[in-house]
């Protein structure tokens, strides 16, 4: 899995395409906090009446440049926070799609688990059917006995093709996710971690630059920032200019000019709105993890882990076993003349049915441990 995902961060044309997008937004803001260009003209004058005697050529040139209030600092400084977020959402993707990664890399190995299980059931089956019809002939397996545990082996057939299917799917996937051709890989068992008391998860949010805490935080302090900006942006801006004149009497003329916007019609309204619901919707986050909302979701996500990972060791630890046990036992009791064929294919498939349950809550742990590793923002 680590070898796969190493790959995937050279390889992967879902994070090659994020990050293409991210250099340019992070381009566009840059851009954005910079002053406007100054500004050069420069105008010839030509006489075109004159009775007597000719007038001069005149040349005048001018420089000006536009200054807005956001240019002392606050435009800079919220391109500078704007920035830092973008960085930090492209660093929360890429854990979101090594979860991705991982996660249908456990759903491979889960399948190809009872893939292989799957596999042997089908052999035992094929051995029991083939003794069904002198079983029958003897009088020691009744018809409808029979038809159920033929009609049962069948359905198996159909179970390994569905498997194949959804194994071929899940390699289609993973390899479009990582961008390497995953369909001969054969996916090992993943390394069950221990989780942390729920207190240790609740510091490590609060710590991670990733989490809902620390982006909450983020967000509103850029809110607050870009409303400030819109306010003084709402000021016209002012374009202060330097002019020089010189005509063919070789008189020259220095000046200086200003000219500003009326604000009439358009006063930076459309920013004010924006910012103020930027700042709403950070109010609203706020709230919700001022009033405990958010500490209870952590704690649900966080005892969602604990009690599917309790479940799958139940199985693993005690149903599975115990299962085994009691199949281990009917077989010999089969082979002994003890017993019935229906009674032991009827454990066998009980049997096929908790390992296959085994594998699926192995997968859901590490899907409600992804959830968990999203709201703290970091991996576990």
């Amino acid at each position: 899995l680590e070898q796969i995902k190493i790959e995937a961060l050279e390889k992967s044309p879902e994070l090659a395409s994020y990050n293409n997008q991210l250099k340019a937004v992070l381009a566009e803001i840059r851009e954005e906090s910079l002053p406007a260009n100054p500004k050069l003209s420069g105008d010839v004058f030509f006489p075109k009446y004159y009775r007597e005697e000719r007038g001069d050529n005149e040349i005048e040139i001018e420089l000006s440049q536009t200054i807005r209030m956001g240019d002392f600092g606050k435009r800079g400084l919220v391109s500078s926070l704007i920035s830092k977020q973008k960085n930090i959402e492209s660093r929360l993707q890429l854990l979101k799609t090594m979860q991705q990664i991982s996660f249908l890399y456990y759903r491979l190995w889960g399948l190809q688990q009872v893939d292989s299980q799957i596999k042997d059931l089908k052999v035992r089956g094929q051995e029991l059917a083939d003794s069904i019809n002198s079983l029958a002939e003897e009088g020691r397996i009744s018809d409808k006995d029979e038809s159920l545990i033929l009609s049962s082996v069948a359905r198996i057939s159909a179970k390994q093709e569905e498997l194949r299917f959804q194994i071929e799917t899940t390699s289609g996937e993973l390899t479009k996710k990582t961008g390497k051709d995953v369909r001969a890989v054969k996916a090992s068992k993943p390394k069950i971690i221990e989780l942390p008391s729920f207190k240790e998860i609740k510091n490590l949010t609060e710590r991670s630059e990733l989490g809902v805490l620390k982006r909450a935080e983020l967000r509103a302090e850029i809110a607050a920032e870009q409303k400030i900006l819109a306010e003084r942006e709402s000021f016209p801006a002012l374009t202060p200019a330097l002019k020089w004149a010189h005509n063919d009497s070789g008189t020259d003329f220095f000046g200086v000019g200003i000219s500003f916007e009326l604000p009439v019609f358009q006063r930076n309204g459309a920013q004010k709105a924006k910012a103020r619901a930027a700042a709403s919707d950070a109010k609203s986050i706020n709230e919700y993890i001022s009033s405990g909302a958010f500490d209870a979701e952590l704690e649900i996500a966080y005892l969602r882990v604990k009690s599917k990972k309790r479940q799958a060791e139940i199985y693993e630890n005690r149903v599975k076993p115990e299962l085994l046990k009691a199949l281990e036992a009917s077989r010999r009791q089969y082979q002994n003349g003890q017993g019935t064929i229906f009674e032991l294919w009827q454990i066998e498939k009980e049997y096929q049915e908790s390992y296959d349950r085994s594998v699926e809550l192995w997968i859901e742990v590490f899907a409600t441990l992804g959830d968990l590793e999203l709201l703290i923002g970091n991996q576990l």
